[in-house]
């Protein structure tokens, strides 16, 4: 099944760029590498999550906890923070964290 871009809400061109800088990196080098990505807030996260999801719309497919949206009102992401700290854990992979 093909998987399509849907554009997110407020996402402006530097949004579609970083997301594509942080996918085409992690493309070139080792898909599987951990990696946080620093929001400005929560609702910065949960777009940053769609936006990376969809980049990565293949892995996703696979597990979706491939992309996982880490903050503090997100009880499904703070409990994979353990997996995500671990490196012998797969997933998730792409973590945007809401920053300090």
């Amino acid at each position: 099944m093909a998987a399509r871009l849907r554009p997110e809400p407020g996402a402006g061109e530097a949004h579609r760029a970083g997301r594509r800088k942080i996918s085409d990196y992690l493309k070139a080098t080792d898909r599987f590498a951990k990696t946080i990505v620093f929001c400005e807030d929560i609702d910065h996260a949960n777009r940053m999550r769609s936006a990376l999801a969809n980049e990565n719309a293949d892995l996703c497919h696979i597990n979706r906890k491939y992309v996982m949206q880490i903050t503090g009102d997100n009880d499904e992401g703070k409990a994979e923070l353990y997996n995500f700290t671990h490196p012998e854990q797969r997933y998730p992979v792409i973590a945007p964290p809401r920053s300090c």
